[in-house]
């Protein structure tokens, strides 16, 4: 399905679960039918990992009402020095017209507890510098959202579609090295154990809204397997990512998701990725230090490859991967046809720092 689908079926769940204080609130937004027939699995991740499972005793709740339950006892003393959800499923219990027993229609995760620091975290491994050679990244392959880039300029002459893309190529975003339009420092600390980038990036008034701000780098073929402690499984943005749960995922590389190529594939709230030589048995490894996630994608395109085709027969697929990390992600929207990214999902001008830690370690 459409990537967005998984966002359109969290936003229409009959079943809604907050955090409220010491306890759940679950509140069914259906207008007749109780709650009897749905089983809601909950499971309590820390640091990603599933410590504890279980089902949640549920009292009878009429439609458009509400009830407050405890939390299960293993999710009341957390260790607050890592990170801790508490993920809730509703399910199927019975074949049902449309789907059937054990079909998900509803899910939540609640957060318990966010880790400090966590660069004491990071695992020991070695330097990846023969792998790894980070390039300042403003770019992403435009999409449909951020301007019709098959018809410009019936965009610009009846105003309708996003116009962003517009913006972009007057300034040269496309087709300019990254560092001539910004200001860019970066520190660099090797030890023996990897290597930490320290990034800081001044965007001037005239850039403000840019696609992203971040950097990017190539792997040689061998390296194909993802894993990754974020948002997930599917692909998720900073405005489409409420669907997307928080807990550790692997699998391959994301393919052309869209009829017309453009940007995709991203996973949000990253605190590390690895991606993995399952011959070889190692993974070049990043761990989000500042701030304490970051997105990332990794995928078989450059952005001048979806940008420049029209269709997907005409995609150049690399061999290699293309990785992206970014400190800063400019949302989706909906300009296509209707309202462009709302202004907390856009990259204001100014000041941008992160830091990351990049490092050789065992798959």
């Amino acid at each position: 399905p459409h990537p967005a689908m998984r966002e359109v079926a969290w936003v229409y769940r009959p079943v809604v679960v907050t955090g409220d204080g010491r306890g759940l609130r679950i509140e069914n937004r259906r207008a007749f039918t109780g709650l009897a027939e749905l089983r809601a699995g909950w499971e309590l991740l820390v640091d990603g990992e599933v410590a504890d499972s279980g089902v949640l005793a549920v009292p009878e709740v009429a439609g458009h009402a509400s009830a407050t339950i405890p939390l299960p006892e293993a999710a009341l003393d957390p260790d607050l020095d890592r990170d801790a959800h508490l993920t809730v499923r509703w399910e199927t219990v019975r074949d049902t017209w449309f789907a059937p027993a054990g079909h998900v229609v509803s899910w939540d995760q609640v957060e318990l507890a966010c880790a400090g620091n966590p660069a004491r975290r990071c695992p020991d491994g070695s330097p990846a510098d023969h792998l790894v050679s980070p390039t300042l990244n403003l770019w992403r392959a435009p999409t449909d959202n951020d301007g019709f880039k098959l018809m410009p300029e019936l965009s610009e002459r009846l105003g309708v579609g996003g116009q962003a893309l517009r913006r972009w190529r007057q300034v040269g975003l496309h087709n300019r090295p990254a560092d001539e339009l910004v200001a860019h420092r970066v520190q660099v600390e090797r030890d023996d154990h990897g290597t930490t980038y320290r990034h800081t990036v001044e965007v001037p008034e005239a850039l403000a809204d840019l696609p992203r701000i971040g950097v990017q780098f190539e792997l040689p073929p061998r390296f194909r397997g993802l894993r990754w402690y974020g948002r997930g499984p599917h692909e998720n943005y900073p405005d489409r990512n409420c669907s997307a749960l928080v807990g550790i995922w692997h699998g391959p590389p994301d393919e052309l998701p869209y009829l017309v190529p453009q940007e995709f594939g991203l996973r949000t709230g990253c605190r590390w990725f690895e991606i993995i030589d399952p011959e070889g048995g190692e993974a070049v490894r990043i761990d989000a230090l500042q701030p304490s996630t970051l997105s990332l994608s990794a995928i078989h395109y450059r952005a001048s490859d979806l940008f420049e085709a029209s269709t997907q027969s005409e995609v150049r697929r690399r061999d290699g991967l293309v990785v992206c990390l970014d400190a800063a992600h400019r949302g989706l929207g909906t300009a296509s046809c209707g309202p462009g990214v709302l202004p907390e999902y856009r990259i204001a001008s100014g000041r941008h720092e992160f830091a990351y830690r990049v490092s050789v370690t065992p798959a």
